[in-house]
């Protein structure tokens, strides 16, 4: 283990103890900090990018699309399917965990565009950010962009530093780059703490041991999370990146749609947005969720385990994993898929003799997962905006 690194982690699970402990109350402050400052960062990297010399190569680059690639290679579109899952915590269940501490009148319609658009947006914006500066970095080492463009952990911890090394007044801009780098990965680590708080809280009700449970989770967390702090850290994630941005979003993607669009009914749900936000939805939504999105997360999935099988990751970049590494991702791609089927069986043949009844979450429920949804519902939006 590498002692800096755990010391960081550990430091960091704090922290989140400390955003999550008294639910949306006290994560709902940290996101007015979190939030609004990586924006603010990022404008500031924007606006010193694009200044720079070489930055018009890499924003050229950015933009002009190679369509060769685009209609030769399937992963392009697996990857960006995945990227705008994880980026909108689509499939996640963080989305659902927030979205149940909104008051029942709450704007779902407005809330669920706000977000769509907003982080389509920051996403592009960011591109230019990325790119002008390596496409600095490629002019000042005399090579071309795309010689120096990573993807994954390379980027952000080796290419972009690296890159950031190069520009004038560098060590600003590099306290920059780490503090925007450290609200957004504690945004996303207390999102997802606080979904899995919010469904142990709906299951268990753990009154009166409820913090216990909170510091049990993000101990949990701590402890798994140490085998990322080892020398071969960046592997792990490198490897339990790929299997679950590959094989868990889209396939439990697939399932939500099955299970609003046919099992619960299109219909159905389109007459219960109605009721909460007086808007009556087009029957094309329901079309969406019943043919057109999983007709599209089928064809990616499948897309996506022809390509494995025929690049296997193991072969890729020129570093093999060993037999146990690969059925390491494995598992951590069948776990959660077994235990939504199983879930789904044990408890789907009395979903239609108890349905989902819009009461169980008024502000007056005494349920201690619920007690706190007084917070304000731009607490909530913000929280689910967290990337």
């Amino acid at each position: 283990l590498n002692g800096w690194s755990v010391l960081d982690s550990l430091v960091t699970w704090i922290a989140v103890y400390f955003c999550v402990h008294k639910g949306v109350k006290s994560s709902g402050w940290v996101v007015y900090v979190t939030v609004p400052l990586p924006f603010l960062l990022l404008f500031v990297l924007l606006i010193r990018g694009v200044t720079l010399t070489g930055a018009g190569e890499g924003i050229r680059f950015y933009l002009e699309p190679d369509f060769g690639k685009v209609f030769t290679e399937p992963r392009i579109w697996t990857e960006a399917a995945t990227q705008i899952f994880f980026s909108i915590s689509v499939a996640s269940g963080v989305m659902p965990a927030f979205a149940s501490f909104n008051h029942r009148e709450q704007n779902v319609l407005r809330d669920t565009m706000i977000i769509g658009i907003t982080n389509s947006l920051t996403s592009f914006v960011g591109g230019f950010v990325v790119f002008a500066v390596l496409g600095h970095m490629a002019h000042e080492e005399g090579v071309s962009v795309a010689s120096v463009v990573q993807s994954g952990p390379g980027l952000a911890f080796v290419a972009f530093p690296k890159a950031i090394s190069l520009m004038p007044a560098a060590p600003v801009f590099a306290v920059l780059f780490f503090v925007m780098i450290f609200c957004l990965g504690i945004d996303s680590a207390f999102a997802l703490t606080e979904a899995i708080i919010a469904v142990f809280k709906d299951v268990f009700k753990p009154r009166r041991f409820e913090q216990h449970m909170i510091i049990a989770v993000c101990t949990a967390g701590f402890l798994t999370g140490l085998i990322y702090a080892t020398d071969g850290g960046l592997f792990f994630l490198d490897l339990i990146d790929h299997f679950v941005s590959s094989f868990v979003f889209v396939p439990v993607g697939l399932a939500e749609c099955i299970a609003v669009g046919w099992l619960y009914g299109a219909e159905k749900h389109l007459a219960e947005v109605e009721d909460m936000t007086g808007v009556r939805l087009s029957r094309f939504w329901g079309v969406l969720w019943r043919w057109v999105s999983p007709g599209i997360m089928t064809i990616l999935l499948i897309a996506e385990v022809i390509e494995e099988i025929r690049h296997p990751f193991d072969s890729r970049n020129g570093q093999r994993y060993p037999d146990w590494a690969l059925a390491l991702g494995w598992l951590v791609v069948l776990v959660p898929i077994v235990a939504c089927v199983w879930h789904a069986y044990a408890h789907g043949a009395t979903a239609h003799r108890k349905p989902y009844n819009f009461d169980h979450h008024n502000l007056d429920e005494p349920n201690d997962a619920h007690r706190q949804r007084a917070a304000s519902t731009s607490e909530a939006l913000e929280m689910g905006n967290i990337r």
